[in-house]
């Protein structure tokens, strides 16, 4: 009998709530970008080396927090590396936030002398809360690229060479000092130092073209392009270049084949 009344009442309460919410709803699949959204959401976690400086407040007043990584640049270098299929070993982190910084920019330490490369990014202190994630993930993803060329067996061959040449370029200079050669072999050394710099310099431009490859190949040449349309419009310079580094305009007409167009950053559109 009280069975009788539990159920009575359990089917007194489904038909409430079926009246109230009414009937049930059909299986909707969820769509593949959701899929994708869950899945690197339950993955493990990649074991990164983050370090950080972060510079704010006023009067100079200068903080080191080691641990105090935007939480954009953790979750992009995650999804870079979800997206790239990255097995091989993380390289280490640094990232300064300052107010000083004009630009997001990423770099790789250690470019010359023989060492263990590291990510170097550096960003305004608006920059983890304004940049959009395709921006950050094609800026994280060019200094990913940049570090996979660089563990390659030629870079590293070049770079103790480049090492060594330096090495006896300075020893060659302390000799003719102690010797009171310095009528000829000075000049040489300063003109040997020059030309490889100056080729140390070309072989990284010839390199960051080579790293954007890479970005088509991980991310779609559509995504690279949006990204680096989005750092240009960011940048106030994207024309200017540096020995080692060539421009945003450099890179995104070569791989979208497009220029950046220029808009004043000094003229406000009032409707």
């Amino acid at each position: 009998m009280a069975n009788d009344k539990q159920n009575h009442g359990t089917t007194d309460l489904d038909a409430r709530l079926r009246t109230y919410f009414g009937p049930p709803l059909p299986e909707q699949p969820l769509s593949s970008q959701t899929w994708n959204t869950l899945h690197q959401q339950l993955r493990p976690r990649y074991r990164t080396y983050l370090r950080g400086r972060r510079w704010h407040g006023f009067h100079g007043l200068r903080r080191n927090r080691a641990s105090r990584i935007p939480s954009v640049v953790q979750d992009s270098l995650e999804r870079v590396m979800h997206e790239a299929r990255w097995h091989q070993h993380v390289p280490t982190l640094y990232c300064l936030v300052k107010g000083r910084v004009a630009e997001p920019s990423i770099r790789i330490t250690s470019t010359l002398l023989p060492g263990k490369p590291a990510l170097r990014v550096m960003l305004p202190i608006y920059a983890p809360t304004t940049m959009q994630n395709i921006e950050m993930d094609v800026l994280i993803a060019s200094g990913l690229a940049r570090f996979v060329l660089m563990k390659r067996l030629k870079e590293r061959i070049l770079r103790y060479v480049y090492a060594c040449l330096l090495v006896i370029i300075c020893l060659f200079t302390v000799y003719s000092l102690l010797h009171k050669q310095l009528y000829l072999e000075i000049p040489i050394a300063i003109v040997l130092s020059i030309c490889i710099l100056f080729m140390r310099g070309y072989q990284q431009r010839r390199q960051v073209f080579s790293a954007d490859e890479i970005l088509v190949y991980w991310l779609s040449r559509s995504r690279v392009c949006e990204g680096l349309h989005l750092l240009a419009n960011r940048s106030h310079t994207p024309h200017r270049w540096q020995l080692s580094e060539p421009s945003l305009e450099e890179r995104i007409q070569r791989v979208c084949g497009t220029q950046v167009t220029t808009r004043n950053r000094d003229l406000t559109l009032v409707g």
